[in-house]
């Protein structure tokens, strides 16, 4: 993980509020926008 990612999550752990499963994914370069943004939203939806 890089500081963009690890940062983030530290607060989530230490917010005693938050529960749930944290998934992480990094958009690819390689696959159009509206589909990584599509992909989004259906991960959201789970």
């Amino acid at each position: 993980m890089d500081w963009g990612t690890f940062v983030p999550l530290w607060f989530f752990k230490e917010e005693a509020r938050v529960r749930g499963k944290i998934v992480i994914v990094t958009p690819s370069r390689e696959i159009p926008l509206a589909q990584n943004y599509e992909f989004g939203r259906l991960v959201g939806r789970s």
